[in-house]
Parts: structure tokens; sequence; C-alpha cells
């Protein structure tokens, strides 16, 4: 987010075609230290002239389950006003970039190990979703769901620094594809239908698999 709003970079950008949307949000107010688009916003939004309907926040007035169905509402409004386009093949948007980080428990957005919204027995057709459950703080949350991940253009997963290494070793000595069903880390599931996947990761992470 710091090199976008690098002068040099901004300059060169037309911030009016930009959208900006969160894959996952916390059910706290947008000025809570907790909020993710608060960190956005302190380190990359208010320093470039994108226009303000042109970034897509959580309505933090309402409670969890209401808050996921207006976002979805939003996402439903973009395609009709051509903002998104739809994936030819699925029932989902077409993100052209989705930024991922990933926890060292293998969640993406707030995709966790085990958490019924991943269930294969009931793929959810919602783009968006509430939890109340989640193992990490705050328990309140919206996120995108995982076939929405999946329809993306491109999908580049961030994973830096120490913390990130033994989950980086299950990857690849797992060959990246996976794990039982029942021990699935999240980010092994992101495989897009027809986009690109990127990986970023720096030495300190892949330091336990460097030179293999």
């Amino acid at each position: 987010m710091p090199r976008l709003a690098d002068p040099a970079v901004a300059a060169r950008c037309d911030w009016s075609r930009w959208h900006v949307f969160w894959v996952d949000e916390r059910a706290v107010p947008l000025t809570h230290p907790d909020s993710n688009y608060l960190l956005a916003h302190a380190h990359w939004l208010s320093k470039v002239p994108i226009p303000v309907a042109n970034i897509h926040t959580l309505d933090d007035s309402l409670p969890v389950e209401a808050a996921a169905e207006a976002y979805e509402g939003d996402l439903r409004r973009c395609v009709e006003q051509g903002v998104l386009l739809m994936h030819p093949d699925t029932p989902f948007p077409r993100f052209d970039f989705i930024l991922l980080g990933v926890g060292p428990d293998g969640h993406v957005a707030s995709l966790f190990p085990s958490h019924p919204l991943l269930s294969p027995a009931s793929p959810s057709p919602h783009w968006c979703r509430p939890l109340s459950d989640s193992p990490k703080p705050p328990p309140a949350r919206i996120t995108l769901t995982l076939p929405v991940l999946l329809a993306a253009a491109v999908v580049a997963v961030v994973a830096m620094g120490e913390g990130k290494r033994e989950l980086l070793g299950r990857l690849f000595e797992a060959g990246g594809t996976g794990f039982a069903e029942e021990t699935a880390l999240p980010v092994s599931l992101v495989l897009p239908r027809d986009g690109r996947l990127v990986w970023m990761v720096d030495r300190e992470a892949a330091a336990g698999f460097l030179g293999r």
C-alpha cells in the first residue's frame, strides 16, 4: 500500500477508474484500530485522489448479518452498473485483482480452517457471508466467499516474515496441492478457475525451503 501512495507511482494512475473492495472486514466501526479500512486509509487511500464513492466499505451501522447482506448488495449493484464483470462460467463476480494475506494457520480473508463457510458439503451461493465465531479476534466479521476468490482474474497471496515459514514449508512439502480434507489449509484451496495465482514471499518466510 505505501508503494501505491508514492507520488511518482500515484501520478501515473487514473484513480477515477479504481474501485476498492475488501475481501474481509471486522464488524467494528471504521474508525476502530481493528478496522481493515482504517489501515488502508491511513497508509494509502488518504494519500491518493480516488473518489470516495469508489471505496466500498462495510456499513458499520449494521449488525454483522445485515452488514454482509448489504455488502453483497453493493457488489451486485456494481455488476449492474458495469463496475464489476461476472465470471463467464460461474454466478460470481470476476474481480480484476484480489490481494490476500495469509495467516500462520493458513486462513485467507476470514475463511478459517475447518470453518463451516468452507464446507464442501454445502458450498455457498453467496458472494459475502457473516461470521460471528472467528477464532481470531474480533469474532464478528464479513468475508467474501471462496467461489468469489476463485473467480478472480488475478489472485496474489502475500506471505512475509519468519512467522509464515512453517506454513510455507507445509505447502511446499505437499506440492501445493493441499492436505486431507479435514485438515486442509484454506490457502491451499485458492486455485483460481482460469485466472492467475501469484505468491509474494520474502526470504525470511521462504528460508525453510530455499535451495531445495
